[in-house]
């Protein structure tokens, strides 16, 4: 796992966790809401994929099936 320093202070962290304290912006209460937002849009575009994998997969499998 890659890491990045945090500032000039010895402290390091990886590249993800660096990545999720940064969506927050400068703090303030309208970042706050945009960070909040884009999560809720990842969750809900991972979300449709997982249930459009689940159906492709369902059809392939009883594609498989009838023809077994």
């Amino acid at each position: 796992m890659k890491t990045l320093p945090l500032g000039s202070s010895n402290i390091s962290s990886s590249r993800l966790i660096y990545g999720c304290m940064r969506i927050l912006g400068d703090n303030s209460a309208q970042d706050r809401a945009k960070g909040k937002r884009a999560i809720q849009t990842a969750l809900e575009v991972v979300t449709t994929i997982l249930i459009m994998l689940t159906f492709m997969v369902a059809v392939r499998v009883k594609a498989y099936l009838v023809n077994y």
